[in-house]
Protein backbone atom coordinates (compact mmCIF):
# COMPACT_ATOMS: atom_id res chain seq x y z
CA UNK A 1 0.00 0.00 0.00
CA UNK A 2 2.94 2.36 0.62
CA UNK A 3 4.36 1.72 -2.73
CA UNK A 4 1.27 2.97 -4.61
CA UNK A 5 0.81 6.17 -2.03
CA UNK A 6 4.59 6.98 -3.12
CA UNK A 7 3.76 6.20 -6.99
CA UNK A 8 0.66 8.60 -6.42
CA UNK A 9 2.95 11.39 -4.49
CA UNK A 10 5.28 11.87 -7.45
CA UNK A 11 2.44 11.40 -9.94
CA UNK A 12 0.64 14.61 -7.86
CA UNK A 13 4.11 16.11 -7.90
CA UNK A 14 4.73 15.59 -11.78
CA UNK A 15 1.32 17.04 -12.35
CA UNK A 16 2.38 20.56 -10.21
CA UNK A 17 5.47 20.83 -11.70
CA UNK A 18 3.99 20.54 -15.43
CA UNK A 19 1.47 22.69 -14.93
CA UNK A 20 3.86 25.15 -13.26
CA UNK A 21 5.91 24.96 -16.47
CA UNK A 22 2.76 25.63 -18.78
CA UNK A 23 1.58 28.66 -16.61
CA UNK A 24 4.92 30.26 -16.78
CA UNK A 25 5.51 29.52 -20.81
CA UNK A 26 2.02 30.50 -21.74
CA UNK A 27 2.16 34.01 -19.28
CA UNK A 28 5.83 34.87 -20.77
CA UNK A 29 4.72 37.49 -23.08
CA UNK A 30 2.16 38.76 -20.42
CA UNK A 31 2.88 41.76 -18.85
CA UNK A 32 2.44 41.92 -14.47
CA UNK A 33 -1.49 42.87 -13.66
CA UNK A 34 0.48 45.76 -11.64
CA UNK A 35 1.20 46.85 -15.06
CA UNK A 36 -1.01 49.22 -17.45
CA UNK A 37 -2.53 48.23 -20.08
CA UNK A 38 -2.00 49.19 -23.45
CA UNK A 39 -5.02 52.34 -23.81
CA UNK A 40 -5.05 52.77 -20.33
CA UNK A 41 -3.89 56.36 -18.73
CA UNK A 42 -0.43 55.94 -17.22
CA UNK A 43 -0.54 56.49 -13.53
CA UNK A 44 1.15 59.80 -12.37
CA UNK A 45 5.15 59.09 -11.90
CA UNK A 46 4.67 62.44 -9.19
CA UNK A 47 2.63 64.85 -8.09
CA UNK A 48 3.44 67.92 -5.76
CA UNK A 49 1.30 69.73 -3.78
CA UNK A 50 1.40 73.52 -3.01
CA UNK A 51 4.31 73.86 -5.45
CA UNK A 52 6.46 77.21 -6.18
CA UNK A 53 8.65 76.40 -8.89
CA UNK A 54 11.28 79.75 -10.38
CA UNK A 55 13.26 79.32 -13.06
CA UNK A 56 16.39 81.83 -13.66
CA UNK A 57 17.54 82.97 -16.24
CA UNK A 58 21.01 83.11 -17.36
CA UNK A 59 22.04 87.20 -15.24
CA UNK A 60 20.41 84.40 -12.51
CA UNK A 61 16.96 87.38 -12.32
CA UNK A 62 14.32 85.03 -12.67
CA UNK A 63 12.39 84.48 -16.01
CA UNK A 64 9.19 83.39 -13.71
CA UNK A 65 7.70 81.92 -10.95
CA UNK A 66 5.20 79.52 -11.16
CA UNK A 67 2.92 78.31 -8.18
CA UNK A 68 0.05 75.69 -8.24
CA UNK A 69 -1.94 74.12 -6.01
CA UNK A 70 -1.25 70.67 -7.42
CA UNK A 71 1.60 69.85 -10.44
CA UNK A 72 1.06 65.87 -11.69
CA UNK A 73 3.64 64.39 -13.96
CA UNK A 74 3.20 61.57 -16.18
CA UNK A 75 5.74 59.54 -17.74
CA UNK A 76 4.05 58.86 -21.28
CA UNK A 77 3.66 62.94 -21.71
CA UNK A 78 5.91 65.86 -22.43
CA UNK A 79 3.99 67.99 -20.08
CA UNK A 80 2.98 68.36 -15.94
CA UNK A 81 -0.47 68.79 -15.18
CA UNK A 82 -0.93 71.95 -12.91
CA UNK A 83 -4.23 72.92 -11.29
CA UNK A 84 -5.12 76.59 -9.79
CA UNK A 85 -1.93 78.01 -11.58
CA UNK A 86 -0.86 81.73 -10.34
CA UNK A 87 2.53 82.48 -12.80
CA UNK A 88 4.51 85.90 -12.32
CA UNK A 89 6.16 86.01 -15.96
CA UNK A 90 9.54 88.53 -15.83
CA UNK A 91 10.43 89.30 -19.75
CA UNK A 92 13.76 91.22 -20.19
CA UNK A 93 11.23 94.57 -19.58
CA UNK A 94 10.55 96.37 -16.01
CA UNK A 95 7.06 95.28 -16.30
CA UNK A 96 6.50 91.92 -15.25
CA UNK A 97 2.95 89.76 -16.01
CA UNK A 98 0.85 88.15 -12.94
CA UNK A 99 -1.31 85.14 -14.94
CA UNK A 100 -3.83 83.21 -13.48
CA UNK A 101 -6.03 80.09 -14.36
CA UNK A 102 -8.05 77.56 -12.97
CA UNK A 103 -5.82 75.04 -14.59
CA UNK A 104 -3.14 74.20 -16.92
CA UNK A 105 0.04 72.53 -18.03
CA UNK A 106 3.54 73.29 -18.90
CA UNK A 107 5.98 71.55 -21.15
CA UNK A 108 9.09 69.62 -19.58
CA UNK A 109 11.36 71.56 -20.29
CA UNK A 110 9.53 74.65 -18.79
CA UNK A 111 9.19 76.48 -22.04
CA UNK A 112 5.74 76.50 -23.08
CA UNK A 113 2.84 76.91 -20.72
CA UNK A 114 -0.60 76.26 -21.26
CA UNK A 115 -3.17 77.91 -19.12
CA UNK A 116 -6.84 76.44 -19.52
CA UNK A 117 -10.22 77.91 -17.83
CA UNK A 118 -10.62 81.41 -16.59
CA UNK A 119 -7.84 82.88 -18.03
CA UNK A 120 -6.66 86.23 -16.12
CA UNK A 121 -3.32 88.02 -17.48
CA UNK A 122 -2.40 91.36 -16.27
CA UNK A 123 0.53 93.80 -15.47
CA UNK A 124 0.12 94.51 -11.90
CA UNK A 125 3.22 97.34 -11.53
CA UNK A 126 2.03 98.77 -14.68
CA UNK A 127 0.89 102.78 -14.40
CA UNK A 128 -2.26 102.31 -16.82
CA UNK A 129 -1.75 97.83 -17.00
CA UNK A 130 -3.58 95.70 -19.08
CA UNK A 131 -6.10 93.11 -18.16
CA UNK A 132 -6.82 90.52 -20.36
CA UNK A 133 -8.81 87.75 -20.11
CA UNK A 134 -9.91 84.65 -21.98
CA UNK A 135 -10.65 80.91 -21.33
CA UNK A 136 -7.37 79.26 -23.26
CA UNK A 137 -3.70 81.14 -23.27
CA UNK A 138 -0.33 79.42 -24.83
CA UNK A 139 2.73 81.12 -23.54
CA UNK A 140 6.11 80.58 -25.16
CA UNK A 141 8.18 81.89 -22.27
CA UNK A 142 11.67 81.71 -24.60
CA UNK A 143 9.98 83.63 -27.20
CA UNK A 144 8.59 86.00 -24.61
CA UNK A 145 4.77 85.38 -26.47
CA UNK A 146 1.17 84.61 -25.56
CA UNK A 147 -1.37 83.47 -28.07
CA UNK A 148 -4.91 82.24 -28.22
CA UNK A 149 -7.22 81.05 -30.32
CA UNK A 150 -10.28 81.35 -28.40
CA UNK A 151 -12.15 84.77 -27.54
CA UNK A 152 -10.41 87.01 -25.78
CA UNK A 153 -10.98 90.53 -23.82
CA UNK A 154 -8.20 93.20 -23.40
CA UNK A 155 -8.72 96.29 -20.91
CA UNK A 156 -7.23 99.03 -20.33
CA UNK A 157 -7.91 102.53 -19.10
CA UNK A 158 -11.35 102.94 -20.44
CA UNK A 159 -10.73 101.01 -23.54
CA UNK A 160 -12.04 97.36 -23.92
CA UNK A 161 -11.34 95.30 -27.03
CA UNK A 162 -13.23 92.46 -27.62
CA UNK A 163 -11.95 89.34 -30.17
CA UNK A 164 -11.16 85.97 -31.62
CA UNK A 165 -7.61 84.78 -31.77
CA UNK A 166 -4.84 87.06 -29.63
CA UNK A 167 -1.30 87.11 -30.67
CA UNK A 168 0.73 89.31 -28.25
CA UNK A 169 4.72 90.11 -28.02
CA UNK A 170 5.07 90.73 -24.14
CA UNK A 171 8.96 92.38 -24.44
CA UNK A 172 7.39 94.44 -27.61
CA UNK A 173 4.22 95.81 -25.88
CA UNK A 174 2.34 94.41 -29.37
CA UNK A 175 -1.20 93.01 -29.13
CA UNK A 176 -2.64 91.80 -32.28
CA UNK A 177 -6.79 90.19 -32.03
CA UNK A 178 -7.00 88.24 -35.21
CA UNK A 179 -10.98 87.79 -35.78
CA UNK A 180 -14.00 89.31 -35.21
CA UNK A 181 -12.46 92.71 -33.60
CA UNK A 182 -14.70 95.04 -31.24
CA UNK A 183 -13.41 97.89 -29.38
CA UNK A 184 -15.43 100.52 -26.97
CA UNK A 185 -13.99 103.54 -25.42
CA UNK A 186 -16.04 104.84 -22.58
CA UNK A 187 -15.07 108.20 -21.18
CA UNK A 188 -15.78 108.47 -17.38
CA UNK A 189 -16.96 112.39 -17.34
CA UNK A 190 -15.84 114.01 -14.03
Amino acid sequence: MSHWRLRLVWLALAVVAGASTWLVLANRGSPPSSQVRAGAPELPDYSLTNAVMTRYGESGQPRYVLRSDRIIHRRDADVSLLTRVDLDYYPLSNAYWHLSARRGRISNRGNHVVLLEQVRAYQPAAANPIHLGTSRLTLVLSERLISTDAPATLRQGARTTRGRGLKADLEQGTVKFLHDVTSRYESHAR
